[in-house]
């Protein structure tokens, strides 16, 4: 008699989903939220980037000139290592131990803070700074004047402060829960980072609009309301990012989520507010459509675009060595003669059509004089006689005589004269 043994198969239960294991899966890397905001970005990311280009290749128009080209290609590239930072730094996909990511100091200081966030400020601080120099000294910033003086300057208490962070290791990569990530070392450091800089660069941004107060170009003022608002959003997100680091919520998929995305919106929507239409008229539009846009600025208060003619473009004086009265001309600007040929092409166009509209006028006027000649000549040929208009008096009215009744006609009524 035999036997069968069957062993035992003891399952054990699966541990309860309560509320705190939901928050540490939303703390995983890599989710689906995360995901889409990546595709977000990128779709995002390359009109961006298009715009840049579009701007850089019509660098030398007026209108782009009096925004600040320069300004606004750097600020554009910092909003961009901003943003790239901002998905290492907050945590959207894994950082293996070991690898280019996981350097902590380089993506929480030197690429977030100081060449995102700090020199995304400077710049901005810049831009006001540009448009003071061009409407109250009539002086344009040169470029190895931003790069090896304005921007050096400003970045400097960053840089000093992000050597300070990497020295004594101010973030750490650390392990919690099978989540690798990089963490400040303590509040200290998160008091640090956000209460010694950031107030400094939105003061030196208060300082230079304040200084701005009163624009009257139409360009200008324009650039300076733009960068106003710009700055104010800054300083909102500021808030609104160092509450949501100091409390952790940047360790939550929807707080990383929610954080990074009001960075692109910061970054993109404001490029295209300010940028959106000049950028369409440079891809869409014949060149003409450009001039004769910055010649409606122009007749409409835009005494910026005539202070970068004369800033830069071709110049005439009389050399005191020569005998003879002529000019000789030294061109200090080639493009001011392709935009002079430009604007002269636009102003032909402009005077043909008034021409044409001349020549339409004075065929008309020939036309009715040689009819009032036939006339002349031939009273047959005179057009029929307006039919005439039947008054009919009521109570208490009475016919005019025919002596009041004026000789003029309009249409084919006759018009009674004034008693």
């Amino acid at each position: 008699m035999s036997v069968d043994v069957y062993p035992m198969i003891t399952t054990t239960a699966p541990p309860p989903f309560t509320k705190d294991a939901y928050w540490r899966n939303c703390e995983r890397p890599g989710r689906f939220q995360d995901w889409t905001l990546l595709g977000i970005a990128l779709l995002a990311a390359i009109p961006f980037v298009c715009g840049n280009l579009v701007i850089f290749w019509y660098r030398k128009r007026k209108y782009f000139r009096a925004q600040g080209v320069d300004l606004v290609l750097a600020s554009s590239t910092a909003g961009l290592i901003w943003l790239i930072s901002a998905f290492v730094v907050n945590q959207h996909f894994k950082r293996q131990k070991g690898s280019f990511f996981s350097i902590c100091p380089l993506w929480s200081f030197w690429l977030q803070f100081t060449l995102g966030f700090c020199f995304w400020l400077s710049l901005l601080a810049l831009r006001l700074h540009h448009l003071y120099l061009l409407s109250a000294l009539e002086k344009q910033m040169e470029a190895l004047q931003i790069w090896l003086f304005y921007i050096p300057l400003l970045l400097t208490p960053s840089i000093i402060f992000s050597l300070f962070a990497t020295v004594y290791d101010a973030s750490k990569y650390i392990e919690e829960d099978d989540i690798f990530k990089c963490s400040l070392a303590n509040k200290k450091w998160k008091l640090a980072t956000f209460l010694f800089l950031a107030p400094l660069y939105f003061g030196i941004i208060l300082f230079a609009a304040y200084r701005l107060r009163g624009q009257r170009d139409v360009v200008l003022n324009r650039e300076y309301r733009h960068t106003s608002e710009y700055a104010s959003s800054a300083f909102v997100l500021y808030l609104l990012s160092a509450s949501i680091y100091w409390s952790d919520e940047q360790d939550n998929v929807y707080g990383r989520c929610f954080l990074t995305f009001c960075f692109c919106t910061l970054v993109f929507f404001h490029f295209w507010v300010r940028m959106g239409f000049p950028v369409y008229l440079c891809i869409f539009k014949p060149e003409s459509t450009m001039v004769a846009y910055e010649n409606r600025l122009r007749q409409h208060g835009a005494h910026c675009l005539d202070k970068l003619q004369s800033l830069g473009g071709i110049r005439a004086h009389v050399s005191p060595n020569s005998r003879s009265s002529s000019f000789q001309f030294q061109i200090q600007d080639f493009d001011g003669i392709v935009e002079a040929i430009s604007q002269a092409k636009v102003d032909i166009d402009m005077y043909k059509e008034k021409v044409h509209q001349l020549e339409e006028i004075k065929n008309q006027i020939l036309s009715s004089v040689e009819q009032q000649e036939d006339v002349k000549a031939d009273p047959s040929n005179a057009p029929p006689a307006p039919s005439p208009v039947t008054v009919v008096a009521t109570s208490g009215d009475e016919l005019p005589d025919d002596s009041e009744i004026h000789s003029i006609e309009e249409g084919n009524i006759l018009v009674p004269s004034e008693k």
